[in-house]
């Protein structure tokens, strides 16, 4: 659990793994038989709530088999729009379909990008996040492609210097607020640090520069946009587009 989550996430998201998907086997939900957890995304059937806490072999396999999963999110069309932004999530319909949410905000992407570095590095269970699709290689190539997408947004929204509002993935990050919450934009800078030091760590050296490049560009205008004085950072700000970067902060501190 240490590899992946912290130890006081693993026994929350092993019960509702284990309760939710022999919910669904029993009948609750709609669910199907036990031969279709065998290979199907109902693969918490196969695993007892005493298993997943107590046997760490076990517990591996559990979180390979959920990891596994996960990454049929992470694909283009699924989780991930044509721009290469990550979207937010999906509503579930009430006849079970997934309808995809097409806004997205930078902690989102915080998350897909610190996967993507683990997955392209092969560190730890996250290894398996991409295996059934191409593995590291398919994690450097979503990784160009957000690259390529965060590129796209600084050039088409300088007076940001490359913080995100909510916005919309397929459209490469149009703004659907006028207001920047800083929080989410922090989670972000971090992912960059991370990620750019994990490419780099594998001789991926292009590729980690693309994304310290944007950590620069949010480094130069951290103070400027979001520094309200005396020591306080605002909670949000907005900037009127090409205005010239004043940017109107919140009352409220971050």
């Amino acid at each position: 659990a240490q590899e992946f989550l912290a130890p006081s996430w693993m026994p929350l998201l092993g019960h509702i793994m284990v309760s939710r998907s022999k919910q669904f086997d029993e009948g609750d939900g709609g669910g199907s038989d036990r031969g279709a957890a065998e290979d199907g995304f109902r693969f918490a059937t196969n695993y007892s709530s005493e298993e997943v806490f107590c046997d760490a072999t076990r517990r591996r396999q559990f979180f390979n088999d959920f990891l596994r999963w996960e990454g049929r999110f992470l694909q283009t069309g699924v989780g991930i729009s044509d721009s290469g932004l990550t979207f937010d999530g999906a509503h579930i319909l009430s006849d079970g379909r997934l309808e995809t949410r097409s806004h997205s905000n930078p902690s989102k992407e915080a998350l897909h990008l610190a996967l993507l570095a683990l997955a392209a590095s092969q560190d730890g269970l996250p290894g398996a996040l991409l295996r059934d699709v191409g593995g590291a290689e398919e994690a450097l190539r979503q990784l160009r492609q957000k690259a390529a997408a965060l590129e796209r947004y600084r050039k088409e929204r300088p007076e940001l210097g490359g913080f995100m509002p909510w916005f919309d993935a397929p459209s490469c990050g149009q703004p659907v607020e006028p207001e920047v919450a800083v929080c989410y934009n922090g989670m972000l800078a971090w992912s960059l640090y991370f990620v750019a030091r994990s490419l780099s760590e594998i001789g991926e050296t292009d590729l980690a520069e693309r994304f310290e490049l944007h950590l620069q560009s949010m480094r130069e205008a951290a103070v400027r946009l979001s520094y309200k004085g005396s020591g306080k950072v605002a909670a949000r700000f907005s900037v009127a587009p090409r205005g010239g970067g004043t940017a109107s902060k919140s009352e409220q501190s971050c």
